[in-house]
């Protein structure tokens, strides 16, 4: 497969899990078969072509670990990424999901900041209309109250996604005195939109 661009992402329609795994990127290890009585649910549900009615959509992150992932070119990069897997019409996947399931996509093993990578998928299920169902590892366990509490303030105040990507660009200047998530509720609670 080429390299998927800025703007791309690939698709696989009908997966199915047949393994349990454990850690990420180069550490991902295979921990033993699953089976299809493992999963919630017992029959499988197929779309309008006869598939499996799951949808995969695979988008590769930027590795980055430093002040770079807060600039605005890498974010949009990002955000367009995300987007792209995001808002991929229901004619495509053989069947309308109303929701995204993802995780911590870019603050694994590509390194990046879980709060900017949170926010950023955010952002794009937004701009896609769809809602997101966030699951986070065990390892990052401590962001789930943080990401509630950034989700509600938002809704609460009625800030809009572009309003909290012009946040994220400006926290290069609060950096030294709040983490982003910090920074995120500081300005929300200070600005409203």
């Amino acid at each position: 497969m080429e390299p998927l661009a800025d703007h791309e992402c690939a698709y696989v329609i009908g997966a199915h899990n047949f393994s349990k795994v454990s850690g990420l990127g180069a550490r991902m290890a295979f921990e033993g078969p699953i089976s299809i009585t493992d999963t919630k649910r017992s029959k499988p549900w197929f779309d309008l072509y006869g598939r499996r009615a799951t949808a995969l959509g695979f988008i590769d992150p930027l590795e980055c670990s430093d002040i770079a992932e807060f600039g605005m070119e890498t974010m949009a990069r990002e955000v367009v990424k995300a987007h792209s897997a995001f808002s991929v019409n229901a004619v495509t996947l053989g069947e309308h999901y109303p929701y995204i399931a993802t995780g911590n996509w870019g603050g694994g093993a590509a390194g990046g900041d879980p709060t900017l990578r949170f926010v950023m998928q955010w952002v794009a299920a937004a701009y896609s209309g769809r809602k997101l169902e966030y699951y986070i590892d065990d390892s990052n366990e401590q962001y789930i109250e943080l990401f509630e509490e950034i989700v509600a303030t938002a809704v609460e105040k009625e800030i809009t996604a572009a309003i909290i990507v012009k946040y994220v660009s400006n926290y290069t200047e609060h950096r030294r005195e709040y983490t982003l998530g910090e920074s995120l509720l500081v300005r929300m609670g200070v600005e409203d939109g």
